[in-house]
């Protein structure tokens, strides 16, 4: 029993001595709400007024660190035990101003912590600029003469004039054998155009203890399929969508014996048929530094002078649109011989006494100034009657089908925005709203001549549809399923030979529809109008 007692006792200590996380704000939470490194808790520098200081807001801190700043920015964090012990650091880094390298650095010291002596040294060079796990780990015999000092460890930076941004440091102790969870990381987010190649990237992650690692990829979305779920960095395809869309993956590595924590990823697809790419309304005509008239942003368009438009560029990445100034336009297209859908995609907001941002679809000859509407959207902007203005931006959609062969053929095809005034007592005459990213995009409806063998057994009528879609397949249909653009699922049915479909509850668009049989599930664009 004694022996059970002893061995049960050791069990505990290891497992205790196994979570010990000796740094617990790594985070480098200020204790006074002060920039100053001095101000940290725990945290040392050995100068009164370091040249760098704390960033970062809302209790997700970091720490600048300067090169010309003392030696390192130290933190004691233990006591050095007669036995042999093991300490593992990790951390993240951000390379800000011309470092090259980041050293990690353990010390020792009797009482006067100002007078350390280095143990061990790692030095991390900034092979990119940001370095999301960065682990080293160093050990003690046992019985060493270090055994009863003060354990300190800290932080350099190389060159003098360097600047580096720290963040999530960690020191974990524990007994030779033990074994660490390792640790996960998915890889930076990505923005990628629709159709291209993506690969995945878990080459961040890593174990403490040197294990090998097996990799399990999850797509948040069904439609997308990797290249192998199990491998380092995986591809897969992008979906040809018709709007700017996120997908989500997570990764969770494995060292043998645990699973680390979960790692999350996105990548950002841009539609390839995207005709609007300035819609931030960055790129300017030439002067426009000097100046915020409307007049003066790249491919925009205001039919009047420019002394005379009253809206105006602001913050370089938005517009005022006011209620007495004309539509503002861009020429975005040749309209063609095919059914074209067009997705415009925009974020506004009213400033001052604006009801909506109307979307406006127009066509004209080579004048565009004499432009004829041909669809137009009344968007509703959010207003706050009691300050006459608008809260955060809001994402509106106008979706808009040129049939195939319309009259409009080989004219230009123009996108307007104009905001309308909302009634109010108090007689103001003129409404400002602000329009900021622009997204328009082009799908081309036209037979596809690659459509699989399965595929085009498959019928799905009519499409486009309004209230109800019929379906025949060759096999019997078990599930169809029905996801927005941005691969969300909206509806799922399930049953026996089913053979149709009720869609009054979709907004018109383009969707993607998935129907399953007993050995097949086939994909097809549906459009509902």
């Amino acid at each position: 029993m004694r022996t059970l007692l002893t061995l049960l006792t050791l069990f505990l200590a290891l497992v205790s001595i196994q979570a010990q996380e000796l740094i617990r704000n790594g985070d480098f939470e200020s204790n006074d709400g002060s920039s100053a490194i001095t101000a940290l808790d725990y945290w040392h520098i050995d100068k009164e007024a370091p040249g760098s200081g704390v960033g970062g807001s809302d209790g997700d801190y970091h720490v600048y660190l300067a090169g010309d700043d003392s030696t390192i920015v130290y933190q004691v964090i233990d006591v050095v035990s007669s036995d042999s012990m093991i300490y593992d650091v990790s951390l993240e880094a951000e390379n800000t101003w011309e470092a090259t390298d980041l050293l990690i650095i353990a010390c020792t010291s009797d009482a006067d912590t100002s007078v350390r002596e280095e143990y061990f040294v790692d030095t991390i060079p900034f092979t990119t600029d940001y370095l999301p796990n960065v682990m080293t780990s160093f050990a003690f015999a046992p019985a060493s003469e270090y055994a009863g000092k003060k354990l300190i460890i800290g932080f350099q930076i190389i060159p003098a004039g360097g600047w580096v941004n720290i963040d999530d440091v960690s020191v974990i102790k524990k007994l030779p054998g033990e074994n660490t969870k390792p640790i996960c990381y998915a890889g930076d987010e990505q923005r990628v155009v629709g159709g291209s190649t993506v690969t995945l990237d878990g080459s961040g992650c890593s174990d403490p203890d040197g294990d090998e690692l097996t990799y399990t990829w999850v797509s948040q979305f069904p439609g997308i399929i990797l290249s192998d779920a199990h491998a380092q960095s995986p591809t897969f395809t992008a979906p040809d969508v018709t709007e700017i869309s996120v997908y989500n993956f997570s990764l969770v590595v494995n060292d043998g014996i645990v699973d680390s924590e979960t790692s999350y990823t996105t990548v950002t697809v841009v539609p390839a048929g995207e005709l609007i790419r300035n819609g931030d309304f960055t790129e300017r005509n030439e002067g426009w530094e000097e100046t915020n008239n409307l007049k003066e942003i790249l491919y925009w368009n205001m039919d009047v002078l420019a002394e005379e438009v009253t809206g105006g560029i602001w913050d370089l990445t938005m517009i005022h649109l006011t209620t007495t100034d004309p539509n503002l336009y861009q020429v975005v297209d040749e309209v063609g011989a095919d059914t074209a859908i067009y997705t415009l995609t925009f974020t506004a907001k009213t400033s001052w006494y604006c009801e909506n941002m109307n979307s406006v679809f127009s066509v004209s000859g080579a004048d565009t100034s004499d432009r004829t509407e041909i669809s137009e959207q009344n968007n509703p902007l959010e207003w706050d009657s009691g300050t006459e203005t608008g809260g955060d931006f809001v994402v509106y959609q106008h979706i808009f089908t040129i049939p195939a062969g319309s009259a409009h053929v080989g004219k230009k095809l123009m996108v307007e925005f104009g905001p309308t005034l909302i009634d109010n007592e108090a007689e103001v005459v003129e409404g400002w709203a602000q329009l900021q990213t622009v997204s328009l995009v082009k799908q081309v409806i036209t037979t596809d001549a690659t459509e699989s063998p399965e595929a085009s057994k498959l019928s799905i009528y009519p499409n486009p549809g309004k209230d109800y879609i019929r379906i025949t397949a060759e096999m019997p249909v078990n599930e169809v399923a029905i996801y927005n653009a941005s691969g969300s699922l909206l509806k799922s049915v399930r049953g026996q030979q089913l053979n149709g479909i009720n869609i009054q509850d979709l907004e018109p668009g383009m969707y993607v529809i998935s129907v399953i049989t007993d050995s097949k599930t086939i994909t097809k664009k549906l459009i509902i109008n």
